[in-house]
């Protein structure tokens, strides 16, 4: 999870209108709370997938 946050950074820093998720499996994918840190202070999503209320606000927010 602290490689792909460093790998969000570097991509924003060559583009500020990226907007970073990440969207996990909770049923295979056990997110401890450091992960669960890491992902949430570099994404502007990190969520279940089943979250879909999140994931269409986020979607509806970078059409605007």
């Amino acid at each position: 999870m602290e490689q792909w946050g460093y790998r969000w950074q570097d991509l924003r820093k060559t583009n500020p209108q990226l907007k970073p998720v990440m969207v996990y499996d909770p049923v295979v994918q056990d997110v401890d709370e450091a992960a669960r840190d890491i992902g949430e202070e570099v994404c502007d999503l990190f969520c279940a997938y089943d979250e879909t209320d999140k994931i269409h606000e986020l979607l509806q927010s970078a059409k605007e």
